[in-house]
């Protein structure tokens, strides 16, 4: 029998809900633990899970299986919900940019002299943002 594609489609929107709830647990989890012992825990799980026992990596000292393999997929896609990780951090990568300092001291000066309240500061920063274009 072939599932129609209204089911397939209304059950992946089940299942994806599912997955972000548990990601969204998962990094919850994750935070407080080193990004060491998430992996190696997380390790321990997938090799009960796939029957293979997981192996000291040379390179960074933790849990890991042989590459390519469905229990070293899973265990990258884990290692990516701790927030600490390279895929949480993606930002943190780029180049940082620094805005110029004889800029930030002229708004500094005027924002201050101005007494705007925090509110009235929140709506110039709006206004600031609308006011200019970059090409």
């Amino acid at each position: 029998m072939t599932t129609s594609l209204k089911t397939l489609v209304l059950d992946t929107i089940k299942l994806d809900a599912k997955l972000q709830r548990n990601a969204e647990e998962l990094t919850a989890l994750a935070k407080p633990m080193t990004l060491k012992a998430w992996r190696n825990e997380v390790a321990g799980i997938l090799g009960t899970h796939y029957g293979v026992e997981p192996h000291v990596s040379q390179k960074f000292g933790w849990l890991t299986f042989d590459k390519d393999t469905a229990a070293e997929q899973m265990l990258k896609k884990f290692f990516r919900l701790h927030p600490k990780s390279d895929a949480q951090q993606g930002s943190a990568k780029r180049e940082q940019v620094v805005a110029p300092a004889k800029v930030v001291k002229a708004c500094v000066s005027a924002v201050i002299e101005s007494g705007m309240t925090k509110a009235e500061f929140n709506a110039f920063i709006v206004a600031l943002r609308e006011a200019v274009t970059f090409e």
